[in-house]
């Protein structure tokens, strides 16, 4: 058993680093731990390093350490996949060497090895002796970039970001540039102005009876996760009803969470947290007896990763809600997601049902209650919801009808009164949990 230890501030925004790491899964043995070690921005116990702190919080993940930096462990996971990495990867935040390297050899006591990344820098004579007297070993990793810790370090405090997909598997480098598209952002900043108002799903309460009525079976709905739950309204609407212990509402949109806290006279506060689904639940240390997803899977970059994460911060006797719009065939899916990729680039997908409820299957989930309604949209309301003015309200309207074919307009309803284009999808309502293990 050997731990390796990848020392110096690790960015994976950096096309050396990637290599490095690349390089050092390859070698690992399936009994052998590689430490991605990200050095503390603490100069000292009461000096804050607040440029490098301020460029590690945009960078990394927050995870399990009083600094809350990190490193992406999806993204992470990916690359040592693509390299047949056969060892474990874990990540830490680890002391300067002056104020504490010494604590690794407790962390760490089985053989340690020290992964360097070379990028024509002197390698530290002072780390070196530090490594000597711990009795471990180090590797130098040629990383060709030529860009030193020192000014990577500059280069992340001035924003500036290069290419780094060159040395990273495509997968990998999408990951990335998803989580760092502006334009989401901006479109949910946008769209929390009047967002109960234009997404009259939010609000109806039909819609809303569903989910009410499945989980008023439960009495207590718990420690709550709201995931990407926006203004929130579905978690206070349920609190209204059912007793509940905590309420955290997580959305990419401060904006969205803005609107969820002025909420005034409601039984319970919401903790929000302005991050991705995905980053939530890799950082997170509590679990949840009750967690909502409703209309988001269509927008998140992977729904198999969502599902699976969600599924590891569900408490084993939990249970999530899930409601979605989806559509019957796959020529209405195309004709849907057609419809909504012309108003909204970041709606990615449109589902089917079958195929939903498959997805969860397959995850290990079992459907408690479900139900599937009618829900009418007309396409004045959806282009009402649109951030970038990319197309006209008369160019979407002759676009769709020259794409519904007439099993489309039979499956979905399509009518046309006066200039609005009325269509009917389906409104798919789950209560789910973890399947019973034989």
């Amino acid at each position: 058993m050997c731990t390796y230890i990848y020392a110096g501030r690790f960015q994976p925004f950096h096309n050396g680093h990637l290599q490095v790491l690349q390089q050092a899964c390859k070698i690992l043995m399936p009994t052998d731990t590689l430490v991605l070690a990200v050095v503390s921005p603490f100069e000292s116990n009461n000096v804050v390093d607040e440029n490098f702190l301020k460029s590690s919080l945009e960078h990394h993940l927050p995870a399990r350490n009083p600094w809350n930096v990190s490193v992406p462990l999806r993204a992470i996971t990916q690359i040592a996949q693509s390299c047949d990495c056969r060892g474990q990867i874990i990540t830490t935040l680890i002391p300067r060497p002056e104020y504490g390297w010494h604590t690794i050899t407790e962390w760490f006591p089985q053989k340690r090895v020290w992964v360097i990344p070379s990028a024509d820098e002197t390698f530290d004579e002072k780390k070196s002796d530090f490594f000597k007297k711990m009795g471990d070993s180090v590797i130098r990793f040629k990383d060709d970039t030529g860009i030193s810790g020192r000014e990577l370090r500059n280069w992340y405090s001035n924003g500036n970001h290069k290419s780094f997909t060159e040395y990273i598997p495509e997968c990998v480098g999408n990951i990335y540039l998803e989580k760092t598209d502006e334009n989401t952002i901006k479109d949910f900043q946008e769209r929390a102005k009047d967002f109960e108002q234009k997404s009259k799903w939010v609000t109806d309460k039909e819609t809303n009876s569903v989910p009410l009525k499945f989980l008023s079976k439960k009495n207590n709905l718990g420690n709550l996760l709201d995931a990407g739950g926006g203004t929130g309204y579905l978690s206070y609407f349920l609190a209204k009803t059912i007793a509940c212990k905590s309420i955290s509402l997580v959305d990419i949109s401060q904006n969205m969470l803005d609107k969820a806290i002025e909420r005034k006279n409601e039984k319970y506060k919401i903790k929000t947290y302005p991050c991705a689904i995905e980053l939530f639940c890799s950082t997170v240390s509590e679990k949840f007896d009750t967690i909502l997803i409703r209309q988001v899977l269509h927008y998140v970059d992977d729904v198999d990763n969502v599902i699976s994460l969600l599924r590891s911060v569900l408490n084993d006797d939990g249970v999530i809600y899930v409601g979605q719009i989806l559509v019957e065939n796959e020529k209405c899916r195309e004709w849907h997601n057609e419809l909504m990729q012309s108003i909204s680039k970041n709606r990615r997908r449109t589902f089917l049902y079958d195929d939903f409820l498959e997805t969860f299957r397959k995850h290990r989930f079992e459907i408690i209650d479900s139900q599937l309604t009618d829900h009418e949209e007309n396409l004045f309301d959806a282009y009402k919801r649109r951030i970038y003015d990319n197309i006209t309200f008369n160019e979407l309207k002759d676009k769709i009808e020259a794409l519904a074919t007439n099993d489309v307009r039979e499956k979905m309803s399509i009518r046309t009164v006066g200039d609005n284009v009325y269509f009917t999808v389906k409104f798919c309502h789950l209560l789910l949990r973890k399947q019973k293990t034989e």
